[in-house]
């Protein structure tokens, strides 16, 4: 195998091929025609026919790759037989390319054959002109044998941009230029076209079409030569706002829908977009009408815009047809109807209508209820159909009302209505609504009467009523606002039972007096003013060991309206029974209790003791209330006090007896005495009276009206000066603390109950339940933290403890005073004393001592450390800072004054001061306190200017006293 790479041509090269091109010329050599397909144009070497014969023959011509791509650089493998004749050396063969294809960069040139024996041929040269190309073997190597196939490699021929079939021609010519094999045509072989370069989709321009009409659009796919491509799929769609107007599928698009669209055809990366195509309506096909109302009322007319009633004419692609102009008109079920457009007198549809005409709906009104439809016809036909419109009723207009007039109390009556009809004798369904004129209805007993609501059908209903109150009154029958008043009176229900009206005092022997009555009731308290005693006799008994006077009532007149007066008919008590009850039962059974009715007398009805918890010898109060329930003035002839079952020794009282007591009131005795020795006892206290009403003498005794426990003395204390803190400030929280100490023989337990008061300005209860032992124990009592009353007097000095609990088992109640006083004192107000503040000149460059005065508003004094104590001065984002002389610092209500270290001033300080700060911090009473104080730069001035200060002079200089 031999390989030639191309180099430049020397000036000799040159000469060599233009004189080898000449002497082929000369030599006239004949080329069998080529196929018609096989056009391109030759030089004189091909184009010869009878030169001289060519001893050998060109076999199997064939060219590889069979099929290439355009327009790329490629490698052309080119495969030959000889027969007749071999290749000699330094012979020559010689190509002819169809047009198109670029030989001029062919860089190489590849020689083989298949011939085992031989030493192959190299390339000598390679020369070209035009679509000629020759390929000159060197001297070295050996021809094949004969019918050796032989291939010669091209790398880099350009191929044609034309994709189609081809045919190259090869001759073979010795190195004395004698043919050795004549030109022959190589079998075809083909370009196909490049990758797609173009997607073009046609046909162009604005389109218009009618809906129903097919418009055929395809798409031109090349390379970048021009080359025609097949490619698949091409995808097709349809765009269009807001909807496509139609469908398309392999190009063929149907209009369907009136507006713009575009089609766009894509394959892969590439698509391209028709301009618009416009669908107009097609033909008319059939109507649609839509509106009316689903629910209107007989005789209103439809509502403007909601009711409207819209007729749209449509293709059959339900495109409106714009172009409409037929007419139509309506006709109704409703004989009664009123419709804007009839038969003799149609709507014809107009430009404007553009298809669609809206007709409004205060145009049309239906009159029978009922379901009903409206049709839109076009000639004899109906076109379309709303049916389902349902006409309501009108307000009803009239109506009948049935019902009784006279009801009993608690017996259901039915109450029916009828022939509810509106204006156009549609008959009324709606609710019937019931009420009395009297209001509720309620009966005395709370009953509540049946007043539901029914439902009237078609013109008819009834429904079940129930009154409970007896009396006349006004049933209003309320339909859809048409009312009907029936007058109605309701009795009193079978009786039920019976009830005293007694004052709660009466007298023994006699008649009752005041008020004395029975009433005879049925089950809802209505008074049965029918009741006849005569009828149902009535026997009155009476609780106790007493009787009744005058008890059997049974004449026709003794209830009146239902009501019997027991004092005209003589009914009284005779007996010793304090309070008795009354029954009245009827001969059918009915019954009544009175409540309990006191007769003339004294009682002891209340005692109690100011305090439960005393010391020996110290004094007990006890009050004592007696009460006079007769309609006769009670006297009281003594009092005896009892304590634990003893008398009390000589107890004081408020009122001198004998006594009297008015009718029907209270007295209070107040007793006062020394609590007796019998220390860790509880006692209790007991009373006892006699006295007389009129001549009869009366009396009472009560006991256990309250108990005192009995402490020792110096039993239970307060430790002196044990109550903390003694200083406060109002407005401020405070836990306060006493100490108590117990020298009885049992623990005192005292309760959250305890107490601690100051005066009357606030008290605070005990944090926790507390026992202080027997026996000398003594205990921190702490009480909720609660704050100090800002209304609080500047000293409190009546400061005490509620000790509330138990010694040993007995109740413990008793107060202790505590001292010293509490003071109180306001927080504490710090605040700048104006002008105070000094220098009010500051130099710069030199140290300056600051002072000022501070005021204390409040009364509570603030205690601070000197390093809670500071001034800074601010100017322009500067700041200096000092603090003050070391020390405990206080202060109290009124003016403090601070002075400050010595603070340097730097000589660039800005001369135009924002503000001075003083911050204090420290604690008054407890509690942290801390204060900002600004003062107003222009409190101090900074001079500017001079750069040299005069700090002071000396007689001993020169010119003494002249200085200037």
């Amino acid at each position: 195998m031999s390989y030639w790479k191309l180099s430049l041509l020397t000036l000799n090269d040159i000469m060599m091929k233009l004189k080898t091109i000449i002497l082929l010329v000369l030599a006239g050599l004949s080329l069998t025609p080529l196929a018609s397909a096989q056009n391109d144009t030759k030089t004189n070497f091909w184009s010869q026919q009878s030169l001289f014969e060519a001893s050998g023959t060109i076999t199997q011509l064939t060219i590889f790759p069979q099929v290439d791509t355009v327009g790329v650089k490629t490698v052309y493998r080119i495969e030959f037989g000889l027969n007749g004749d071999t290749l000699q050396p330094e012979a020559s063969v010689q190509f002819f390319f169809p047009t198109g294809f670029g030989l001029t960069v062919i860089d190489s040139v590849l020689y083989s054959d298949d011939d085992p024996g031989n030493i192959e041929y190299q390339i000598g040269g390679v020369s070209r002109e035009g679509q000629e190309l020759k390929v000159k073997f060197t001297a070295d190597g050996q021809a094949p044998v004969m019918g050796s196939k032989i291939t010669l490699k091209l790398f880099g021929v350009y191929n044609a941009t034309a994709a189609r079939s081809y045919q190259i021609a090869l001759a073979i010519v010795s190195m004395t230029n004698e043919l050795i094999a004549a030109p022959t045509w190589s079998a075809s072989f083909s370009l196909r076209a490049d990758k797609l370069a173009t997607f073009s989709l046609y046909p162009k321009g604005i389109q218009q079409v009618r809906a129903g009409t097919i418009l055929q659009y395809y798409v031109e796919t090349l390379d970048r030569f021009g080359n025609a491509i097949s490619v698949q799929p091409i995808n097709w769609s349809v765009i269009g706002a807001p909807s496509p107007t139609g469908t398309i599928a392999g190009g063929t698009f149907q209009a369907k829908r009136t507006g713009g669209s575009k089609i766009v055809a894509s394959y892969q990366s590439f698509a391209d977009t028709s301009s618009l195509v416009y669908v107009l309506s097609g033909v008319f096909a059939h109507f649609v009408m839509s509106g009316a109302p689903d629910t209107a009322v007989a005789g209103d007319s439809w509502l403007t815009g909601i009711d409207n009633v819209v007729v749209t004419a449509y293709d059959l692609f339900e495109n409106v047809c714009s172009e409409y102009n037929g007419a139509v008109y309506f006709r109704a079920s409703d004989t009664l109807a009123v419709i804007p457009y009839t038969k003799t007198a149609p709507y014809s549809f107009v430009t404007a209508d553009q298809g669609r005409h809206t007709f409004s709906g205060s145009s049309f009104r239906f009159f029978t209820a009922g379901r009903q439809s409206l049709q839109l016809l076009k000639g004899d036909t109906v076109m379309q159909t709303i049916s389902g419109i349902t006409v309501l009723p009108a307000a009803a207009e009239s109506y009948h009302m049935s019902a009784p007039d006279t009801v009993m109390a608690g017996h259901a009556f039915v109450l029916s209505v009828s022939d509810a009809a509106d204006h156009w004798n549609n008959a009324v369904s709606g609710r019937v609504d019931l009420q009395l004129a009297s209001g509720s209805g309620i009966a005395p007993s709370g009953a509540l009467p049946s007043l539901s609501s029914f439902f009237a059908t078609n013109g008819s209903g009834s429904g079940s009523v129930l009154l409970v109150r007896a009396g006349t009154d006004t049933l209003k029958v309320d339909l859809a606002g048409v009312v009907t008043n029936h007058p109605i009176v309701v009795i009193a229900d079978s009786l039920a039972r019976f009830e005293f009206a007694l004052d709660a005092v009466q007298v023994p022997g006699r008649s009752f007096t005041g008020r004395a009555e029975l009433k005879a009731f049925d089950q809802y308290a209505n008074t049965c003013d029918w009741f006849n005693a005569a009828l149902d006799p009535v026997t009155i008994s009476c609780s106790g060991t007493g009787s009744v006077l005058n008890r059997r009532v049974d004449t026709p007149g003794a209830f009146v309206e239902g009501v019997c007066d027991l004092k005209k008919i003589g009914t009284g008590y005779s007996g010793t029974d304090l309070y008795v009850t009354f029954i009245a039962t009827s001969q059918t059974g009915k019954k009544g209790t009175s409540p309990s009715i006191g007769f003339s007398y004294l009682k002891i009805t209340d005692g109690s003791l100011s305090e439960t918890t005393k010391y020996i010898g110290e004094q007990y109060t006890f009050r004592l209330t007696i009460s006079d329930f007769g309609d006769q003035p009670g006297i009281i002839d003594a009092i005896r006090l009892y304590i634990g079952n003893t008398t009390a020794v000589l107890p004081s009282v408020d009122r001198v007896f004998p006594d009297t007591i008015v009718p029907l009131s209270n007295r209070t005795f107040t007793f006062r005495g020394d609590v007796p020795n019998r220390p860790g006892e509880s006692v209790g206290f007991a009373a006892a009276f006699s006295g007389r009403i009129g001549n009869i003498a009366v009396s009472d005794s009560v006991g256990n009206l309250g108990t005192l426990t009995i402490l020792p003395l110096e039993g239970v204390g307060v430790v002196g000066s044990s109550l903390s803190p003694l200083q406060v400030s109002r407005g401020k929280a405070y836990s306060f603390s006493v100490s108590v100490f117990n020298n009885s023989n049992d623990d005192l337990r005292l309760t959250t109950t305890t107490k601690l008061l100051l005066s009357t300005v606030a008290e605070y209860p005990l944090e926790n339940p507390v026992v202080v032992l027997a026996h000398g124990g003594v205990t921190e009592l702490r009480f909720v933290k609660a704050d100090i009353p800002l209304q609080s007097p500047d000293l409190v000095t009546d400061v005490s403890v509620q000790l509330d609990g138990t010694l040993g088992s007995v109740a413990f109640d008793q107060s202790f005073g505590v001292t010293p006083p509490v003071v109180t004192q306001s927080e504490p107000s710090l605040s700048y004393q104006p002008a105070s503040l000094s220098p009010t000149t500051m130099f710069r460059g030199r140290d300056v001592t600051l002072a000022l005065d501070v005021m204390n508003a409040g009364t509570a004094t603030l205690s601070t450390g000197s390093a809670s104590v500071s001034l800074s001065v601010f100017a322009a984002g500067r700041q200096v800072s000092a603090t003050v002389d070391d020390g405990q610092l206080l202060f109290p209500n009124g003016v403090t004054n601070l002075a400050f270290k010595p603070v340097f001033i730097p000589a660039d300080f800005p001369t135009a001061l924002d503000s001075f700060v003083v911050m204090i911090s420290g604690a008054a009473n407890g509690y942290d306190e801390a204060f900002k104080i600004r003062i107003p730069g222009s409190s101090v001035t900074v001079p500017t200017g001079a750069a040299v200060q005069l700090i002071s002079t000396h007689l001993l200089a020169r010119n003494a006293p002249h200085v200037n």
